[in-house]
């Protein structure tokens, strides 16, 4: 799931939590790019997780969270226009991602679950990282 941390909406349908990108996660004000958002909210961190049912049939043997955005990218012409410059950060994106085997299975066959957060769809990043975003998108 994407969403704050601590929203912890599937252990009421019996899911356990395998990872949480929380380590490489920035706040929601952060990825407002400075909007207005509740003043509680507004520090919470932006988390994509996974979750595995309990009783499953499948046991994880191995989880990971990756950077997958670049720190910054050029921004658009006219960006400049309008207060930002060269140095305005791109929020960050991660991965997070599971591998999964049957119960049992010391061999496998393994499966590997992957939950990402990709950059852009935001109106300010497809504002003013227009140019960028597409080669952004292809190394994610």
């Amino acid at each position: 799931q994407d969403c704050l941390e601590g929203s912890d909406v599937f252990s009421r349908f019996d899911f356990v939590k395998l990872v949480s990108s929380a380590v490489k996660a920035e706040t929601l004000g952060d990825n407002l790019y400075s909007k207005e958002c509740t003043p509680d909210n507004s520090t919470r961190l932006v988390v994509n997780e996974l979750y595995l049912r309990s009783g499953s049939a499948w046991e994880c043997c191995e989880t990971g969270v990756e950077s997958i955005s670049t720190s910054s990218l050029g921004l658009a012409a006219g960006s400049a226009d309008e207060g930002l410059d060269a140095s305005w950060p791109l929020v960050a994106r991660s991965v997070v991602w599971a591998k999964l085997r049957p119960k049992g299975s010391a061999e496998g066959p393994c499966v590997l679950i992957l939950n990402a957060r990709l950059s852009g769809g935001l109106p300010e990043e497809d504002r003013h990282y227009l140019s960028s975003l597409s080669e952004e998108r292809a190394k994610q």
